[in-house]
């Protein structure tokens, strides 16, 4: 299981998932598929993703003609026939995650009953201290990986509450 300490306002944070913090961040996830369930424009996105993926197989196949005018002209039509959907997918918040790498790390440090309590406004500030010392890119990298890491070990413990223990045969 992953497990960070990180540095903040001179403070030393664990960074691990915990029962609460994975508690919350379920939480979370829940109540925002229930926003995007309940917004008429959002449902009406979701019933074209099929389209999308039509939409991608007909730019492949145009991509492989040979001829430039032939290619070009039969491109015009398909980015015609579904600019619409692509409009309307661009507008869409289904692909904004309210829980970006930082969020899932405060929600990390805040459920750690270990840690020192730290306010929204501290750990902003302190992200942007953190920032000006590693730079930006450093700093996307770091949260990006520990992100990456939580949603490992959730989808490890959600596996292994999925698959039934194996019962033991009986001696004969």
């Amino acid at each position: 299981m992953f497990k960070e300490t990180l540095t903040l306002n001179g403070k030393a944070y664990v960074v691990m998932l915990t029962r609460k913090a994975k508690i919350e961040i379920e939480r979370r996830q829940k109540k925002r598929s229930k926003e995007l369930a309940n917004d008429p424009f959002e449902m009406d996105v979701i019933s074209d993703m099929p389209n999308l993926e039509k939409a991608q197989k007909e730019i492949e196949s145009v991509e492989k003609i040979k001829d430039e005018k032939e290619r070009e002209k039969r491109m015009s039509k398909v980015i015609s026939k579904y600019m619409p959907m692509t409009i309307k997918m661009s507008a869409s918040e289904i692909y904004d995650d309210p829980l970006t790498p930082y969020e899932i790390v405060y929600i990390l440090i805040h459920e750690n009953p270990n840690n020192h309590q730290i306010s929204k406004e501290e750990y902003e500030k302190a992200l942007f201290d953190m920032e000006m010392e590693i730079g930006l890119i450093e700093m996307e990298r770091k949260f990006k990986e520990m992100y990456d890491k939580v949603f490992h070990d959730m989808e490890l413990i959600n596996k292994a509450l999925n698959t039934p223990k194996e019962k033991p045969e009986k001696a004969s």
